[in-house]
């Protein structure tokens, strides 16, 4: 473990879409299963969306229910579907992560602020290989992370990257201790009040 008085602060990191790629990663993966069941990926991508239509929430999403499904539906096993998916060359991350990750980590205890079932989660940083990168007691991974008791176990005063522009606006209002990051890659929208990028890259610079 890290001791936090050896950084300078905390900082927590949302993981899809922040430093996961997460359109990239399901194209990859969709594809794979397609081939694996041999079908098209069109078929692949109907069940997928068969499935997150079942759910309460796109954060319920739990891939061991999906091949669940795909399995029975197209007669695959459990195991073929499960080394398809659980592949690291079908999680790719942002161009710029791991460098970021790795330079921060020497400066900072990183963590995450991420919402999705957390073994998924923690999959997909575990192969990506930025897992190395996190302290495991700052792992903040919940299916609503924006419910009350969530966003209290954010230490005081740590930084927050996220995506979501909902997140860092709703964090602003509720924790104004917290030093706010939105990264934003598709458009030229800013949040007034909090530090707005384009690039994790723009953290280290």
């Amino acid at each position: 473990m890290i001791k936090s008085g050896m950084k300078e602060g905390v900082i927590l990191f949302d993981i899809d879409r922040t430093v996961l790629d997460t359109e990239t990663s399901g194209k990859k993966y969709k594809q794979k299963l397609a081939e694996c069941c041999r079908v098209g990926k069109k078929d692949i991508e109907e069940s997928v969306q068969k499935y997150r239509l079942s759910l309460r929430s796109s954060t319920d999403f739990d891939p061991n229910e999906l091949l669940k499904e795909i399995g029975e539906r197209y007669q695959v096993s459990r195991d073929n579907l499960e080394q398809v998916l659980f592949n690291r060359d079908n999680f790719v991350l942002f161009a710029e992560s791991d460098s970021v990750l790795k330079a921060l980590s020497e400066r900072f205890i990183l963590g995450t602020f991420s919402e999705g079932a957390e073994a998924w989660q923690k999959k997909k940083l575990e192969l990506t290989g930025i897992n190395e990168f996190f302290d495991t007691e700052y792992m903040i991974i919940k299916r609503r992370k924006m419910n009350p008791e969530s966003i209290k176990e954010i230490p005081f005063g740590a930084m927050v990257v996220d995506d979501k522009k909902t997140v860092i606006g709703t964090l602003k209002q509720l924790r104004p201790d917290l030093k706010l990051v939105w990264i934003n890659r598709d458009s030229s929208d800013r949040i007034d009040g909090v530090r707005n990028i384009k690039s994790l890259t723009e953290l280290v610079e």
